[in-house]
């Protein structure tokens, strides 16, 4: 065997093909056993959380909102700098359009300046 598989089409033309190798696989494994499917919770179902995690929610909250306005003022001032003419609306709707594209990292920057800043004020 030479490994081809000859077809032939019209008496004088031939396509040959190169089987797989042994090594290809042609089907999908199925999920692993562990695998969860994920289901939106029922309508009626309570979720109970303790007070710790609510204030903790809470603050964080409170964080990512002070975080925001840093950020915010900050841009607005460049954005005040840098294009004189621009209405304050339009200023707002970029910010926070900035906002949603920078990742978590760039985030974390003003996160991490509001809780210095929250340490200093204690």
């Amino acid at each position: 065997p030479s490994g081809k598989v000859c077809q032939s089409s019209p008496p004088s033309a031939k396509v040959c093909h190169a089987p797989p190798p042994p090594s290809a696989k042609v089907c999908h494994a199925p999920p692993p056993p562990s695998a969860k499917v994920c289901q939106p919770p029922n309508k009626h179902e309570k979720v109970t959380i303790t007070r710790q995690e609510y204030k903790q929610a809470t603050k964080q909250q409170e964080q990512e909102k002070a975080a925001y306005a840093l950020f915010q003022t900050q841009m607005m001032e460049e954005l005040k700098r840098v294009c004189p003419q621009m209405v304050e609306d339009d200023m707002v709707k970029s910010v926070k359009e900035k906002w949603a594209e920078i990742p978590k990292v760039q985030k974390d920057i003003f996160y991490r300046e509001i809780m210095q800043t929250q340490k200093q004020d204690r």
